[in-house]
């Protein structure tokens, strides 16, 4: 299942129309400023040497544009999704594509993030999707969808990202 899921999720990665965000075709726009891009960047190249294996993006088409990417192993390289702060949120600009053993496991990974902002569990069974939405500590769990909030709407999140602070 993970190497289907990867390969699908590359080429839906190959896809993001990067742009001005105020042109409708555009699926990403620029990253706050040159600084932020050079900070993803960095990242990015931390994450290479350290043994990480970029799947797609991770460079700098022009401006402050950035493509985004799609790594694997960031925790045996020693990076730790969620301890660091880079750009995303959206499952199209900044998944890390872990494998895992359980649903234990991958709980315990989920929850190992400094940011409990949002989350989403992708399942078919309903059993499981809610065991896993209350295992999950973040201000918001999904089911079988990302982010459908408007930001303009309030929302929160736990750990750093809101209400049990840092």
């Amino acid at each position: 299942m993970y190497d289907a899921f990867a390969k699908k999720l590359v080429a839906e990665t190959k896809t993001v129309r990067l742009g001005d965000p105020q042109d409708r075709k555009t699926d990403m726009g620029p990253l706050v400023s040159e600084a932020q891009r050079e900070k993803v960047e960095k990242y990015v190249e931390l994450g290479k040497k350290a043994g990480a294996k970029l799947l797609v993006g991770g460079r700098r088409p022009e401006g402050k544009l950035f493509r985004p990417d799609t790594t694997t192993n960031p925790r045996s390289s020693g990076l730790r999704p969620g301890h660091a702060d880079r750009p995303g949120g959206d499952l199209r600009s900044r998944p890390d594509l872990e494998r895992f053993g359980n649903e234990g496991e991958a709980v315990e990974r989920a929850n190992d993030v400094i940011y409990g902002l949002y989350s989403s569990v992708w399942t078919r069974n309903v059993a499981r999707a809610m065991r896993l939405s209350r295992a999950l500590r973040f201000g918001a769990v999904e089911v079988n969808d990302h982010l459908p909030l408007v930001s303009e709407m309030p929302h929160g999140g736990t750990s750093r990202a809101g209400w049990e602070g840092p």
